[in-house]
């Protein structure tokens, strides 16, 4: 009878350290997932600041030189290339910092903007609950 507590109780050891192991081993694979995702994310929010200044530069060359068309092309080109460059410079993190801070200080404007958001997303993304004919 003592044999046998101890021989459970030598199991129960054994399967804790086992799954302590698995659970230090997924979670180490977890942290490296999260890593090369966020990497990833990083390298392609900088990617698309290029490019956002690749086609401000498209922009200024093909677009309109004189009127008003020409200072809304400048206008646009001028937006373009400073929003590329603060994605190259800030990348997805510092956009996420800049974007929390701007809703820590403007809290009604922050739930105001989101409600928007929201209700465009509700009325452009067809719903799976109507069907699949939409109506």
């Amino acid at each position: 009878m003592a044999q046998q507590a101890k021989n459970k109780d030598n199991d129960r050891s054994r399967k804790d350290r086992d799954s302590e192991g698995h659970r230090t081993e997924h979670g180490s694979s977890t942290g490296g997932i999260t890593a090369t995702i966020g990497s990833a994310a990083e390298t392609a929010t900088k990617a698309v600041g290029s490019g956002m200044e690749s086609m401000a530069d498209q922009v200024e060359k093909h677009g309109p030189q004189e009127g008003v068309m020409g200072s809304a092309s400048t206008m646009l080109s001028d937006t373009l290339e400073q929003a590329g460059q603060y994605l190259q410079r800030e990348g997805l993190s510092g956009v996420a910092e800049d974007l929390g801070a701007m809703m820590r200080r403007y809290p009604v404007a922050a739930v105001g903007a989101g409600v928007v958001l929201g209700y465009l997303l509700g009325c452009c993304v067809p719903s799976f609950s109507r069907g699949s004919n939409g109506s």
